[in-house]
């Protein structure tokens, strides 16, 4: 009788141990794992040069796309140029591959070439002298004002300390003190 009790005892501690182990890999399968969503990608429209998005819209949606991607310098070089077409196409195909392969100097290629062309001056004319057209909501008018307002600070560069957004009588770094620099020059 005290061979079944304990083969009884045996048994149920077995049964105890194997349970426990039910129950942990249940467990593992139901617990939450880690799941990564990526969101859906943002189709990129590909850059000619004479039509379709102007090479400033091109250059932050790359650089977005970049950015999410992580890619390597020619991974992204190559990226880049995938989402060329017509004449930015011809262009970067006739560069030389210092430039073809970092997608920087892709990206301030395209902005030399197809880039505006407008002067600070011819800016800041143009901004002064926007009409709102009889068809135009206040809404629209606006954002074309803020929009040149945007190029005008992209476009605005001190003299001085060649930083961008502000003229040199805005600047706070110290006038530099170079025998070259005299006060003439300096207005």
């Amino acid at each position: 009788m005290k061979d079944l009790q304990r083969q009884l005892d045996a048994l149920a501690e077995s049964l105890e141990h194997e349970k426990a182990k039910g129950v942990e890999k249940l467990a593992e399968r139901e617990a939450p794992n880690t799941v990564y969503v990526l969101e859906k990608e943002r189709k990129i429209r590909a850059f000619s040069g004479t039509e379709g998005p102007s090479v400033s819209s091109f250059r932050e949606d790359i650089q977005a796309a970049l950015k999410v991607r992580r890619l390597s310098d020619t991974d992204a070089a190559d990226f880049i140029l995938a989402h060329l077409r017509g004449a930015a196409r011809q262009e970067m195909r006739h560069q030389p591959s210092e430039v073809t392969l970092d997608p920087d100097l892709i990206l301030q290629k395209l902005s030399d070439t197809f880039g505006d062309r407008r002067t600070l001056g011819s800016l800041m004319r143009e901004m002064c002298n926007k009409v709102q057209r009889e068809e135009e909501t206040i809404a629209e008018f606006a954002f074309k004002l803020m929009s040149l307002a945007d190029q005008l600070k992209k476009d605005l560069r001190c003299h001085r300390c060649q930083k961008i957004g502000y003229l040199a009588r805005e600047c706070r770094s110290p006038i530099p003190l170079s025998p070259a620099v005299t006060q003439h020059q300096e207005n």
